[in-house]
């Protein structure tokens, strides 16, 4: 069994935590983002709605972010696919259906309880009195 539990792509990086065979991993891949323009020739990719599109490969994160900068304000100027680039990851590296065993996962909450006497706390100060910690 194979999935994933974290996946955070930076840059022209994606950084994969999960199981393989019930061992934890984790690595780091190579992920270029691309996206989809329309096109007047067949190139073997279509919208929903039947239309040709030919796929944009960026080398980096950074070059689809400005790419998709430069071409915001253009009138009449279509892109297809996903901006959510971790997702965009997910996908490419596990195109099946995932199967969680979730034996495997550890989970855990961790809660801290502060004094409200005179207002909620500033996080960034952590200005009140820590009443309780659980997990």
């Amino acid at each position: 069994m194979y999935f994933y539990t974290n996946v955070h792509v930076n840059s022209n990086s994606a950084f994969i935590r999960g199981y393989k065979d019930g061992k934890r991993f984790e690595q780091r891949r190579d992920f270029s983002p691309y996206l989809f323009a329309p096109s007047q020739i067949p190139t073997g990719y279509r919208t929903l709605d039947g239309k040709y599109v030919k796929p944009l490969h960026f080398t980096d994160v950074k070059e689809a972010r400005d790419f998709l900068k430069r071409y915001d304000e253009v009138a009449n100027f279509t892109l297809y696919g996903s901006t959510l680039f971790t997702y965009q990851c997910i996908h490419d590296t596990f195109m099946e259906e995932v199967e969680y065993n979730v034996d495997d996962i550890s989970v855990v909450s961790l809660d801290i309880e502060t004094s409200t006497k005179n207002g909620f706390p500033n996080i960034a100060l952590a200005d009140k009195e820590v009443i309780t910690l659980s997990m």
